[in-house]
């Protein structure tokens, strides 16, 4: 169910435009949040069901270890693709093309050049469009990988059961002649 609330999400939000409503893009951004959040738990119990008793610590570890990999991963090729389409974008329009190499390498920092400039200003229209443009093929290169994603969860994953016996070395030994022996206070 996560894949598919995140795939459907993701290509929920390739339609967002300039000119979409705050109510809009909201509930546009619903359907990927509830899916990505299922599966950031769901990934976990999945971990854990497949591992023997003896491997969970590093079966739990390892995961951690990955999911930070990928996210390191994700911010990177999702930034590299933001800025390699930004600038395409940029350098295509000839009155923004002279500044597309310097705008496209501190795009955030773009926005506090828009928030400066007038709305009615016609360069701020086209530098807006491409930002959107921009941030459309990432929602679009996210959707493929999450179909590519659903798709290998539909024929690679096994029912595994979490219902297993407890083996731990820690925990408290309760001994009954132990609880009887020590001395009452008085009521």
């Amino acid at each position: 169910m996560g894949w598919i609330l995140t795939t459907v999400g993701l290509g929920l939000l390739i339609i967002l435009k300039e000119d979409t409503t705050t109510p809009q893009w909201i509930f546009l951004s619903l359907t990927a949040g509830l899916g990505t959040g299922i599966l950031y738990s769901a990934q976990s119990f999945a971990v854990q069901a497949s591992a023997s008793n003896v491997d969970l610590p590093y079966a739990a570890a390892m995961y951690s270890f990955f999911r930070s990999l990928g996210q390191t991963f994700g911010v990177a090729c999702g930034g590299a693709i933001f800025q390699n389409a930004f600038k395409h974008k940029l350098s295509v329009n000839p009155i923004l093309s002279a500044k597309s190499d310097e705008w496209a390498r501190d795009a955030s920092a773009i926005v506090q050049i828009l928030k400066s400039l007038p709305d009615d200003n016609k360069i701020k229209g086209e530098i807006i469009a491409a930002y959107v443009g921009s941030l459309r093929v990432i929602w679009i290169v996210m959707c493929v990988l999450a179909s590519v994603a659903f798709l290998l969860s539909l024929i690679f994953v096994k029912d595994i059961t979490l219902d297993r016996e407890l083996e731990t070395e820690q925990g408290f030994r309760y001994e009954a002649s132990a609880a009887s022996a020590r001395p009452r206070r008085g009521i």
